[in-house]
């Protein structure tokens, strides 16, 4: 019938919307990780796997040949030792469904009829899967938290409490309502009767709501870890290993390369076993630059974490040139600190971090690598929305995809520190 809306007006108006929304370019606010460990796009021509060449064992055939000038035997050559890490990156997939006669009716409108309706969609899945992509870049493989106690509230709803260490709220409120989850014991998957899915958040109380099938005692326990629906199967891991992954690994085997074998590949742990204050931030610093860690290096902790050397620096704070007679400006978005021994490090507080963790960071050692960073649409085509029909429906889909995972070039430029504990808790 002449006049009626394709799907060819629909992909038109579409690209459109998008371009001139800004949103190929916009990193939302809990992306703090993805704008300083950048997306290396050289590893697009590399196939599948990411290859890159570290020393994990520097040269030690020196000879010293002394002040006389004369003939010198050369001691025994002792050779470097340079291994490939080796790293895939790990796809992450977002559907979003509309009802075909919406987006015909929309378009059919126009193009501001049409942003209204999905422009919003848009902005929602761009933030969602940089919400993703950051909780994989900090927690991947380590799971989301640790069960401390369970309570069925009935009518398919029950309560999860999270142990303190393992609580992480800002990360749940910006996960949202209807996250599917998945309860581990283990390697034991125990919500065999279908996701226990995100209702609600409540965070003084350190707890969760969720929907549940089945009966509910038997979906989850205290001592489960949580982990998205699907990332992880009880064998295989389908989320990329992140930065605490990385870090944490002292003795084991990691993108390849073994750190009992090769110690210049181990990471760091710290226990704080206490609050976070200046004193264990410049312990941690110590550690890294007694390892040979150069450049900034950025601590990263809980927002509560954050407050606490927030108010340490508050109550430092002398008057300066910035002082001013008519506004008081109290508070700190960061804090740095520079010393001759550690040389210029930062202060950051992450809402994703959980309240035990801290993680002392360095930028430059670190990337992201894959085939292809967020992005609407197929692998291999543009960035920009793409609608298809689903099948036997009345509904248009449109994918976001990410094929991405972080590499941690020089672990140990990196710690992992555990153990923060808070006086009010």
């Amino acid at each position: 019938m002449a006049g009626e809306t394709t799907f060819s007006d629909v992909q038109g108006i579409s690209k459109r919307v998008y371009d001139k929304s800004g949103l190929k370019s916009v990193l939302f606010g809990n992306s703090w990780f993805q704008s300083k460990v950048l997306f290396d796009k050289g590893t697009t021509k590399l196939g599948d796997t990411y290859q890159m060449g570290v020393v994990t064992q520097p040269p030690n055939g020196f000879t010293y040949g002394g002040n006389a000038g004369g003939i010198t035997t050369l001691l025994q050559a002792r050779a470097m030792k340079i291994e490939q890490a080796s790293l895939k990156g790990h796809e992450l997939i977002l559907r979003e469904q509309f009802a075909w006669a919406a987006l015909s009716r929309a378009a059919e409108a126009g193009e501001g009829a049409f942003a209204s309706l999905v422009g919003e969609a848009y902005k929602a899945m761009k933030l969602a899967a940089q919400t993703r992509v950051e909780i994989d870049i900090i927690h991947g493989q380590d799971g989301l938290g640790v069960v401390e106690s369970v309570n069925d509230l009935g009518s398919g709803l029950g309560e999860i409490v999270f142990t303190e260490a393992s609580f992480a709220p800002g990360m749940w409120h910006a996960v949202g309502k209807g996250a599917p989850l998945d309860a581990f014991s283990g390697t034991t998957k125990n919500n065999g009767t279908g996701p226990l899915v995100l209702y609600s958040i409540r965070s003084k109380e350190r707890k969760i709501i969720v929907q549940y099938s089945g009966t509910f005692g038997s979906e989850v326990a205290a001592n489960d870890v949580i982990f998205f629906q699907g990332a992880y199967d009880g064998t295989t891991h389908y989320a990329p290993a992140g930065l605490i992954k990385q870090y944490s690994n002292l003795t084991g085997s990691s993108m390849g390369i073994d750190a009992s074998t090769s110690p210049g590949w181990a990471g760091n742990t710290f226990d704080v076993n206490g609050e976070i204050n200046s004193d264990k931030a410049e312990e941690m610093f110590a550690d890294l630059r007694d390892r040979g860690a150069t450049g900034r290096l950025w601590l990263v902790t809980s927002t509560k974490g954050a407050s606490k050397l927030m108010s340490e620096a508050k109550t430092q704070r002398v008057i300066d040139s910035s002082y001013s007679p008519q506004k008081v400006k109290l508070g700190h978005k960061e804090v740095e600190y520079e010393t001759d021994e550690f040389g210029e490090v930062g202060v950051k507080g992450h809402p994703f971090l959980k309240r035990g963790q801290v993680l002392v960071f360095s930028a430059e050692d670190t990337c992201r690598v894959g085939s292809s960073d967020i992005k609407f649409g197929l692998p291999d085509a543009e960035d920009a929305p793409t609608w298809e029909r689903v099948p036997n429906s009345t509904a248009a889909e449109v994918v976001l995809y990410s094929d991405q995972a972080p590499l941690v070039k020089m672990p140990k430029n990196g710690l992992y520190g555990s153990g923060v504990t808070f006086a009010s808790s």
